[in-house]
């Protein structure tokens, strides 16, 4: 039993890397993209609130909720695999 919690506990802690990873790298891309956005109108607005606007809709968008999907997605398709390979 104590292999088995080794493993679940290494695979946690690897998908909780990835997630991390994967939402710095997703919010660093969409900062990028307000940031020319901005250039490119040159607008009257100020560039720091302008991009913290954007980053507060972003925060509340479903791109960024989708991204919890990599806790969901991996167990789930390793249970649907043993399920089939022991089933069917």
């Amino acid at each position: 039993m104590l292999p088995f919690m080794r493993l679940v506990l290494t695979f946690i802690l690897t998908l909780a890397l990835l997630y991390n990873a994967l939402a710095v790298y997703m919010r660093f891309r969409h900062r990028l993209a307000l940031q020319k956005r901005w250039e490119r109108k040159a607008s009257n607005t100020c560039r720091a609130s302008f991009i913290r606007q954007g980053m507060q809709q972003y925060d509340r968008s479903l791109r960024r909720k989708l991204i919890h999907l990599v806790y969901v997605i991996p167990p789930s398709a390793i249970l649907l695999t043993l399920y089939v390979t022991n089933y069917m």
